[in-house]
């Protein structure tokens, strides 16, 4: 299997424990060991990034979400079949969808999300930060505890 396959199975269904470790498998027999570590460590701290969460995103953008906010109702955008706006869900903004806030705060810093380029970015950038695809959340997310990991920073 290749990488976009791995992927592939991922995105239907991201919390599925098995998969991942699989992947984490398959990661060190490719000596990819700091991204099968990144795999592990969705696994061991129970995360998934999650749903979209501004009117204007798209239905594919995902969102990583500081502690800090973690069980706060929020009004999430819902989507119809076709990836069509219609309406939104008050939802509890999940543990799961939640990092660590230092390491939130880093991953703010690296200006990699879409949220620094959305009008009300001076209300829910503070506590969300949406990227395109889970992929890409996940990529930077690894990106961020990796840079943290070499500098000596506490990640926890």
């Amino acid at each position: 299997m290749k990488k976009k396959h791995w992927q592939a199975r991922i995105e239907e269904n991201p919390t599925d424990v098995v998969t991942r470790l699989a992947y984490a498998d398959w990661l060190l027999e490719q000596d990819k060991e700091d991204y099968a570590s990144f795999q592990r460590y969705m696994v061991e701290t129970n995360k998934v990034v999650g749903p979209p969460c501004v009117l204007e995103a798209n239905k594919n953008e995902r969102t990583w979400f500081t502690t800090i906010k973690a069980n706060t109702i929020w009004g999430f955008p819902r989507f119809d079949s076709f990836g069509n706006y219609n309406g939104y869900n008050d939802t509890k903004i999940q543990l799961e969808w939640c990092i660590p806030h230092r390491v939130f705060l880093y991953l703010r810093g690296m200006k990699t999300h879409i949220t620094l380029y959305r009008r009300d970015r001076g209300r829910h950038n503070d506590w969300a930060l949406s990227w395109s695809s889970r992929q890409v959340a996940e990529d930077c997310l690894f990106v961020a505890l990796l840079e943290m990991y070499k500098k000596g920073m506490d990640v926890s």
